[in-house]
């Protein structure tokens, strides 16, 4: 079928949704659009009798829209037309944290134990710590790494909620893994960043380690530039986190490493061009 070429409107530029709604003319609606059509008006007759019309990734869309709509029962019925579960199709339901959308998931083969895009299904929970133990009843593998070995406890220290925090490091996650104390360098809340930062030196974790500086991570960022907690926590001016590292025995004149060779600066050169009195002042005891 010859599509007809878009017009130019005023200024030379062409109108996209005029475009967009010539191709719905000329090419016809996609396959899925009357299941998803049926979907979200409810209408389970026509769900039921145009489910085993479509294969594999085909039903995909339809099934995110089950999903998206809140509606278990057409879910059940599409996957019992066809079984395909993908990675965004389990990601769609882990973001609305549907849990009887993922219980149908888990019942048709997703495995759980398995990355969603790279990072665990538990990165979806770090604000919700009811969800976060849902997903873990149901199999959600706590210490499940991505490639530069981080957990779902990294994102959650860094970013999610401290009470999702509290419940990982009381369900066994491995705190040697996973650059925790960078993310606590890292998390918004000072005082909760310094707080982390004591429970995990407590439990023997390395205040001078570099980030990334491990086999799986130098895979892929073995050319990056890469600091201490310490070198996070002068970047943001931290010096609540600071002092607490520094208490811990973190080197305020350890280098960063690049390509696996020691570069400047050091968190002492940082804090003194801070231009940060109380960081300066901090530094210029150590």
């Amino acid at each position: 079928m010859a599509l007809s070429e878009p017009q130019p409107v005023e200024g030379h530029q062409v109108d996209l949704q005029a475009v967009i709604d010539r191709l719905d003319e000329e090419c016809g609606p996609m396959p899925w659009e009357p299941l998803c059509k049926a979907i979200r008006s409810g209408d389970m007759q026509t769900v039921h009798e145009g489910g085993f019309e479509l294969e594999s990734k085909m039903t995909i869309p339809p099934k995110r829209e089950a999903i998206l709509s809140g509606s278990p029962d057409m879910l059940e019925l599409l996957l019992q037309c066809d079984s395909f579960i993908d990675e965004d199709l389990v990601k769609t339901a882990c973001d609305q944290r549907h849990r009887p959308s993922l219980r149908l998931l888990l019942d048709f083969g997703w495995p759980i134990k398995h990355l969603i895009g790279g990072v665990s299904p538990l990165c979806s929970a770090i604000e919700d710590v009811m969800f976060m133990q849902w997903l873990t009843e149901n199999g959600a593998d706590v210490n499940l790494r991505t490639r530069t070995d981080e957990t779902a406890l990294s994102s959650a220290i860094a970013y999610g909620n401290i009470d999702v925090v509290h419940f990982l490091l009381n369900h066994g996650t491995d705190l040697s893994r996973g650059d925790l104390v960078h993310c606590a360098a890292q998390r918004i809340s000072e005082v909760e960043g310094a707080f982390l930062i004591d429970i995990l030196a407590q439990n023997g974790a390395d205040m001078n380690a570099h980030r990334y500086n491990n086999d799986s991570a130098l895979r892929w960022r073995a050319l990056s530039k890469s600091g201490t907690p310490l070198h996070i926590a002068c970047k943001r001016q931290s010096v609540l986190v600071a002092r607490t590292l520094l208490k811990y025995g973190a080197d305020p004149h350890q280098k960063m490493l690049e390509a696996q060779e020691l570069v400047s600066p050091t968190p002492y050169e940082m804090a003194m061009d801070s231009n940060d009195e109380d960081l300066m002042s901090l530094f210029a005891t150590v």
